[in-house]
């Protein structure tokens, strides 16, 4: 949200100013590279025939957008690893065939390892995306009501 607001007058932007900023954050997982690539799409978009500020609506739908697209170049080996991420409750502790998968997951960033300076094991949002809709939702977009998968 810092990075966000020290570049783009939020309220004259988006419609809902700093709650659109945390909903960009909250989809980015952290990373700046993922902040800036939905923050450029929003701005590129709002400047075309749309004029600004932003909806609630049209940023959804590029946080969407940039999220299936991202997941979209998913492996099949790197889903089934995700995917056991996701669905474990405990910290994910890979096989000795998988540990160099993982270490490229983490690399890239697909698969977060710290939430709130405590251990976790979470997959980037826009892994959620295509792996648990729902937890993506929820976790982009905590203050929607649950909606029904595409």
């Amino acid at each position: 949200m810092e990075v966000l607001g020290k570049r783009i007058p939020l309220d004259r932007v988006f419609q809902r100013g700093a709650a659109d900023a945390r909903t960009i954050a909250r989809a980015s997982g952290g990373y700046l590279r993922d902040l800036l690539r939905i923050a450029r799409t929003a701005l590129t978009e709002g400047s075309g025939k749309k004029p600004y500020p932003i909806s609630r609506e049209t940023l959804e739908g590029i946080v969407e957008r940039t999220a299936s697209q991202a997941a979209g170049a998913l492996t099949v080996e790197n889903s089934t690893v995700l995917r056991a991420v996701t669905e474990k409750p405990v910290p994910f502790t890979p096989s000795e065939e998988q540990r160099r998968l993982v270490y490229e997951l983490l690399r890239e960033p697909l698969l977060l390892r710290y939430l709130n300076d405590s251990y976790a094991d979470l997959a980037h949002p826009f892994v959620l995306h295509s792996l648990r809709w729902d937890l993506f939702r929820s976790r982009v977009f905590p203050e929607r009501p649950p909606a029904k998968q595409p």
